[in-house]
């Protein structure tokens, strides 16, 4: 059987599309992914490094499987992204402990902390390519998620471990860190590094240990012309920065950065 494909959408709408007009069962979807040229220049760059039924199986999300109506329950990639994410965590501690032996016990679990959270994997699976053959539910297609962009990224992560072992994966999820790097400029893994990726979250952790207050963001103006949010942060009453920008969140975040920058980080770059 000989599937017409338009590569320029990403599988799961390719597949619905598809859905209302013919029956299937999952030997027909199997031929239908694998197929498929978005699967197979996936596959390539993975290099046979995980077994093709895990591999769809990490690549089954929940709420495909519960729309499934072909005939035998589908597993989904739950278990996979379970087992994936202590995979991810002990790869980054591991890379931290082997490339970043300057940084201390509690700066090393911020930094991992910040590498394997949800933000972050979204986009290690964006580089990847993991989103455009994520199979989805019909409710999720067209509307990029970073939890299931980020479940899905520890899923395959899971499935590698399972096919190739522990180091293959690690070399895979730090290839993948490697990129994202290069992406974002990022150096070195330390102080200014959290500063400048959640600078909000570091700004609070300061204050917090130095003064027991956490930052008040509050909205200064908002120009209706310019689409401008003017927001200053406050430690209790006492005014710490101020900065603006089109979107409330960025300008607060800019704020902190701004703060962490001018007031509570010397030149030489130590607290």
């Amino acid at each position: 059987m000989t599937f017409t494909l338009n590569t320029t959408e990403n599988i799961s709408s390719q597949f619905w599309s598809m859905h209302k007009k013919e029956q299937w069962t999952f030997e027909k979807l199997q031929q239908f992914y694998f197929s498929h040229p978005l699967v197979q220049e996936f596959r390539v760059q993975l290099a046979e490094k995980v077994d093709q039924s895990l591999f769809l199986k990490a690549m089954i999300h929940r709420s495909f499987s519960y729309e499934w109506e072909g005939g035998v329950e589908l597993p989904n990639n739950e278990r996979l992204e379970y087992l994936g994410d202590s995979v991810v965590n002990t790869a980054i501690a591991h890379y931290l402990f082997r490339e970043e032996d300057k940084l201390n016990e509690g700066l090393s679990s911020k930094i991992r902390a910040a590498l394997v959270n949800t933000a972050t994997l979204a986009e290690w699976s964006q580089i990847l390519g993991i989103p455009n053959i994520l199979l989805v539910g019909q409710g999720e297609v067209g509307a990029f998620k970073k939890r299931l962009a980020a479940g899905s990224f520890e899923a395959l992560m899971g499935a590698i471990f399972l096919s190739s072992g522990y180091h293959v994966a690690a070399e895979v999820i730090c290839e993948t860190m490697a990129r994202w790097k290069r992406q974002h400029a990022i150096k070195h893994f330390d102080e200014f590094f959290l500063m400048n990726f959640d600078p909000k979250s570091y700004l609070q952790e300061i204050l917090v240990a130095r003064e027991g207050l956490y930052p008040e963001y509050r909205l200064l103006s908002f120009d209706e012309k310019t689409r401008i949010f003017e927001i200053a942060v406050f430690s209790g009453e006492r005014f710490l920065g101020q900065a603006s920008h089109h979107s409330k969140r960025e300008a607060e975040k800019q704020a902190a950065k701004k703060i962490l920058e001018e007031i509570y980080i010397d030149k030489k770059g130590s607290l």
